[in-house]
């Protein structure tokens, strides 16, 4: 059988379900397996605790040899420590060793129980020391789920241990054929069961790794799309998802002659750089911990303070946005057009009140609204190549940090007049 499992974005083919080749991999599986069991494994244990519990009074009753008491309390203890280390255990010491313990208990048990019965019923030895083993072979698959593995090391264990005795005490012909066909016909269905038992177990942690993994591909190429927090409300909310902020910050990138640098590259050329420019941008936006927007041909939108509010969201965008023309700067450089113009970046940076929310059913986004956003887009369709212009609102709040210089008063479409400012450093504390 061939199944597949994303695992660290990688495919791990899985030929062998009764043992995964990827170590890593049978781990977690056994981890989990056993926390799943732990129930029955617990009731297991009160069962061999309460059996013996009883049986030892009986001995005691019935006939006082020392020996005989000593064994049966020798397993009870032994069901005693195993019940501790199932109630008041460190998870990081036992995990993965659980079936050890529950199969020693109950391959002891086994053996216990097989020896009395020869003490106290040495005629008919056989037939109550089958049903014994039987019995107990087939606890350890469905009752204990014990793995294939414990399952086999058990079975052989009683089997071996039944046959010796069936050697040793040599009964009638007719009862030693009937018990080794009993034990012959019984116990392959019951390492087949539990075989199955396994194999199903493993196939549903597949299965579950497989929808983990989707889960988190899913989350993954939404994340890349909408902001963290938002994806998360998506899972648990219904209805419009929108939030008001009193206070954002908004900038506008636009790459000046890009368009004419376009006429001299071919398009995988022109794409290949633009999405180079981006990448080192988006890079920024987490080193700052920004929310990008969106793109626009060559525009860059970014914003400072959703859909988390932030103190330091003004402070963030203008160490980005100086960030932002040191990468043009230091890479990008180079690009020139025909005319020799160089490839530079226009920024515009604005303050202010915003709504922000998801729209569209089909390629939906995650968007911002408010006069703010209006204006930083007038501050870079209004700024020079090469510089960051900001409104006079942020030079007031900022100018104990940063370097400013007064551009004056400039008309700007739909605003009128506004005096604005260009961003040129950052203050050495």
């Amino acid at each position: 059988m061939r199944t597949s499992i994303f695992k660290n974005k990688e495919l791990i083919y899985l030929e062998n379900l009764i043992q995964f080749d990827n170590k890593e991999l049978e781990k977690e599986f056994i981890i989990e397996y056993d926390s799943e069991q732990r129930v029955f494994y617990r009731l297991g244990i009160y069962l061999a605790i309460f059996g013996w519990a009883i049986l030892i009074p009986v001995i005691y009753w019935i006939q006082k040899e020392f020996y005989e008491y000593f064994i049966a309390t020798g397993v009870l203890a032994f069901s005693l420590f195993s019940f501790i280390l199932y109630t008041i255990h460190k998870k990081e010491l036992f995990t993965g060793h659980y079936q050890l313990f529950i199969g020693l208990t109950n391959f002891i048990s086994t053996i216990a129980l097989l020896f009395y019965f020869l003490l106290y019923f040495k005629p008919l030895w056989p037939f109550p020391a089958l049903i014994t083993v039987v019995t107990l072979a087939m606890f350890a698959v469905t009752l204990f789920r014990l793995r294939t593995f414990y399952s086999m090391i058990a079975v052989i264990g009683y089997l071996t241990f039944f046959l010796i005795m069936l050697f040793i005490l040599k009964p009638d012909v007719f009862v030693a054929v009937f018990c080794v066909s009993v034990v012959f016909i019984f116990f392959p269905p019951i390492l087949i069961g539990a075989y199955y038992s396994e194999q199903s177990a493993r196939t549903i942690f597949i299965q579950k790794r497989l929808i983990l993994a989707q889960k988190d591909e899913v989350d993954r190429l939404l994340s890349n799309i909408l902001p963290l927090p938002i994806v998360e409300r998506i899972k648990t909310e219904s209805g419009h998802i929108a939030n008001g902020f009193e206070s954002v910050t908004v900038l506008f990138g636009d790459l000046v002659n890009f368009t004419m640098l376009a006429e001299k590259v071919t398009p995988n050329e022109l794409v290949e750089l633009l999405d180079q420019i981006f990448r080192e941008f988006d890079n920024l936006t987490e080193e700052f911990h920004l929310e990008k927007i969106k793109t626009i041909g060559d525009a860059y939108m970014l914003v400072g303070g959703i859909p988390i509010p932030q103190k330091e969201q003004l402070k963030s965008v203008l160490e980005m946005s100086l960030a932002m023309q040191e990468v043009m700067k230091r890479k990008f450089s180079s690009f020139k057009s025909d005319e020799g113009n160089p490839l530079l970046l226009r920024i515009g940076i604005a303050i202010g009140p915003a709504v922000a929310g998801i729209i569209g059913s089909k390629k939906f986004s995650y968007d911002i609204w408010g006069d703010c956003v209006n204006t930083a887009s007038r501050m870079e369709s209004h700024g020079i190549p090469g510089r960051i212009q900001v409104t006079d609102e942020i030079q007031s709040l900022m100018k104990d940090k940063f370097i400013f210089e007064e551009r004056g008063i400039v008309e700007i479409k739909g605003k009128g007049p506004m005096k604005v400012w260009f961003l040129n450093g950052k203050l050495l504390n």
